[in-house]
């Protein structure tokens, strides 16, 4: 890796980084002052560079202790429930440079005053990025660390989180599967295969596994990536356009959802992090199986003949009535 430092202060150091076969990028590592005044510089320092290096079409990391919060949420004190002019100027930097949080696991406030007595907690260490980042490392991801020796909490930050594929993929029907001429052949085969009754939920399971096969066959021999051919013709289309509409937005939008959607690692009750994703997989399976109860604790089907039920209670319809209830209302009674 190369690195080189385009700029410094006595509160940020940014240098541009390259990595072997990949776009450089620039990171800014942020030591804030404790006093309000100077941090002030340093807020219009981080517009500055954002203008002067062209950073908001750059990928730029901004990370480090900022001495401030963003919003109320991050201090640990009631009596901070709105926020102060401090909060909105650094939510104005951070707007006008167009950086924003980078998902992270750990705890939400990173500094501690370490007094048991009236104990303080804040979040002021982030891991900021902007949009160009988030495109280029779609799987980053920061950790913050327990704390050791210092009142703040160690920040990781991963650029190459590979979020391989464990096992099949889930089935999604598909509206456009009615369409074809065959789906409901198709569906009255696959349902007739498994058998005319349907006692269980176990047997039921197994009608629509037989179902979902034949239908992801049905949509692999007549629907071949349509939602491909779908998603580029869309894109064409905008393209000629006049005006985006706001797709630049949204396709950021998404793309900020998608990475915070994610699930990269699983903790387990001993405290263990699994990140392998085979292993959370199959632990994501024993959970549920353990809520759920295991297939071999399901119970027979019980067939029940009528006059049990009869026995249930006295009470019986009289033939007149009965009669009433078959008949169809009409319109007015609707």
């Amino acid at each position: 890796m190369k690195v080189r430092v385009v700029h410094q202060s006595s509160q940020s150091l940014t240098c541009l980084l390259e990595l072997p076969n990949k776009d450089p990028f620039y990171y800014t590592a942020v030591y804030a002052s404790n006093l309000c005044a100077n941090r002030a510089d340093l807020w219009a320092e981080l517009i500055y560079l954002s203008d002067f290096y062209d950073l908001q079409n750059n990928q730029w990391f901004v990370g480090g202790d900022f001495n401030q919060i963003l919003q109320p949420s991050e201090h640990s004190s009631p009596t901070v429930s709105v926020p102060n002019s401090l909060m909105y100027q650094f939510q104005d930097c951070i707007l006008q440079a167009g950086l924003f949080d980078l998902r992270y696991n750990g705890p939400s406030l990173t500094w501690t005053n370490n007094q048991p007595d009236s104990p303080i907690a804040k979040k002021l260490d982030r891991q900021l990025i902007n949009y160009n980042t988030l495109s280029a490392f779609p799987h980053a991801s920061v950790t913050f660390l327990p704390p050791s020796i210092s009142d703040h909490t160690p920040c990781l930050l991963d650029l190459a989180v590979h979020l391989s594929k464990a096992g099949t993929q889930p089935f999604k029907f598909q509206n456009y599967l009615t369409k074809h001429p065959n789906f409901t052949m198709v569906i009255n085969d696959a349902w007739a295969r498994a058998g005319s009754n349907c006692w269980t939920l176990t047997q039921l399971c197994w009608k629509l596994k037989l179902i979902k096969s034949d239908l992801k066959l049905l949509n692999r021999e007549n629907f071949s990536k349509i939602q491909e051919k779908v998603k580029e013709t869309y894109c064409l289309l905008q393209t000629v356009q006049e005006g985006d509409l706001n797709t630049t937005y949204f396709h950021r939008i998404c793309q900020v959802r998608a990475s915070y959607n994610a699930i990269r690692l699983f903790t387990t009750a001993a405290g263990t992090r699994v990140i392998d994703p085979t292993e959370m997989s199959q632990l994501a399976v024993a959970h549920f199986q353990s809520v759920l109860g295991p297939l071999a604790s399901c119970s027979p089907p019980i067939a029940s003949m009528a006059s049990w039920f009869f026995g249930l209670f006295d009470y019986r319809v009289s033939p007149a009535q009965a009669q009433q209830m078959l008949i169809i209302p009409s319109n007015v009674e609707i």
